[in-house]
């Protein structure tokens, strides 16, 4: 697990490297090694010079040391606002794979089991409304079998799309259309 993060780094880049292209002839050329923080963001820089994406940031942990930070492209293209590592990006259900690996991390570690009852890790305890006396496990979290609903109006809140944006692109289509997602400025938190 040393190089866990390492390997999520390596791995994060080369699915950027792979996947943020406008099409297959414009292919980033990741090289096999990295050895220095100059040569990684030239490669994150012409993937963010051939990607669709207006920006990301990236950072690499290396024993409990961020080793590496770096910021590229636009924020918020309307204002100019670069994207820095003080940009706050809501990351949706990426956040499954952080979560995992911490779980996985803390099992190993023997801070818990999957068959933990949730109640001995929280702080606050948590019940089934509709079964106070069932016990929540944390296989019940992470396979989505505890029973609890979430509230889809809450969702609902958080994607949206810009005004100004473009409707008729296929990722406001899906937004829009499939999701019921509106055009407003963002909330905050």
């Amino acid at each position: 697990m040393k190089n866990l993060m390492f390997f999520y780094a390596l791995s994060l880049l080369f699915m950027m490297g792979t996947t943020a292209c406008n099409n297959d002839d414009d292919e980033v050329e990741v090289p096999s090694t990295i050895t220095t923080a100059g040569q990684l963001t030239d490669v994150l820089m012409d993937i963010y010079e051939d990607g669709e994406a207006p920006g990301f940031m990236v950072s690499v942990v290396k024993n409990d040391a961020v080793i590496y930070q770096e910021g590229f492209g636009k924020a918020d293209i309307q204002t100019n606002r670069d994207y820095t590592k003080f940009t706050t990006q809501p990351i949706g259900s990426i956040s499954k794979t952080f979560i995992a690996a911490a779980i996985v991390k803390a099992i190993e570690q023997g801070h818990f089991t999957l068959d933990t009852d949730i109640n001995d890790i929280l702080p606050v305890e948590l019940k089934n409304p509709k079964q106070p006396d069932a016990t929540i496990t944390v296989k019940h979290l992470v396979t989505h079998t505890s029973g609890l609903i979430d509230n889809n109006v809450q969702y609902l809140q958080a994607y949206h799309v810009l005004p100004g944006e473009d409707l008729s692109t296929p990722g406001a289509e899906v937004m829009i259309d499939g999701f019921g997602a509106q055009q407003r400025q963002t909330l905050p938190l």
